[in-house]
């Protein structure tokens, strides 16, 4: 039997999809001839991944890659086999390579280290969403924008309705101009100031929060 298979042959014999094999030579699980798109299925670490697919039910069976269907003619598959002889022939095969069980344990722990990354950041990924959802992740230079932003349009609001305040006193005092500008500077200067201590106090709280969480956090308390 040539233990040489295209890969929709060893798709075939196995009784999987093309695109399994397919994906199995991207992920470093199925090891092609140099320079052929040939599957050496006597290659242990070729062995090894048809042995998995078996565990899962799957059986290997070369006869169903010349096996014919009743949808071709007889001779379809002669031909195809005759083809697929010919081009075998005509390219010198290389000599194989000598495979350790050291390789095998080397691909195995590469395998395993691989797994191990994938599930660390699918487990990152769920806990932040999971986190997300709970309202326990809360991005602080967004909390910060919003409070800062609240705290100016309260200022700038309330600053315009000083100065029309402002006004309104002055004429019912009988004040001039010169009075208004007065009032309103000393308004203003207040309002500054008040706006300033907001602005401290609401940053201050918030890295309150933020220190208080990352104890919590880091004593492994749950909220």
């Amino acid at each position: 039997m040539d233990s040489l298979l295209k890969y929709s042959q060893l798709a075939k014999a196995l009784e999987v999809s093309n695109a399994s094999v397919s994906m199995a030579i991207k992920n470093g699980k199925l090891f092609p001839e140099d320079g052929q798109k040939r599957i050496d299925v006597s290659h242990p670490l070729n062995k090894l991944w048809i042995e998995a697919r078996e565990k899962e039910g799957k059986t290997f069976d070369i006869n169903r890659v010349y096996k014919k269907t009743n949808n071709n003619p007889p001779h379809a598959k002669v031909e195809e086999h005759t083809e697929e002889a010919n081009d075998t022939d005509q390219k010198p095969k290389k000599e194989k390579k000598q495979v350790t069980i050291e390789d095998v344990r080397k691909l195995e722990v590469k395998k395993k280290a691989a797994d191990l990354q994938k599930t660390l950041k699918e487990t990152e990924k769920l806990e932040l969403q999971i986190k997300k959802i709970e309202g326990e992740l809360i991005p602080y230079d967004a909390v910060k924008t919003v409070f800062l932003y609240s705290a100016e349009t309260f200022k700038n609001t309330y600053q315009q309705e000083v100065n029309s305040i402002a006004n309104i006193f002055i004429e019912r005092v009988g004040g001039d101009h010169k009075h208004f500008i007065e009032l309103q500077k000393d308004l203003s200067e207040k309002i500054n100031d008040i706006h300033a201590l907001v602005k401290d106090n609401l940053i201050t709280g918030l890295k309150g929060i933020v220190s208080e969480y990352s104890e919590i956090r880091g004593r492994g308390e749950r909220k």
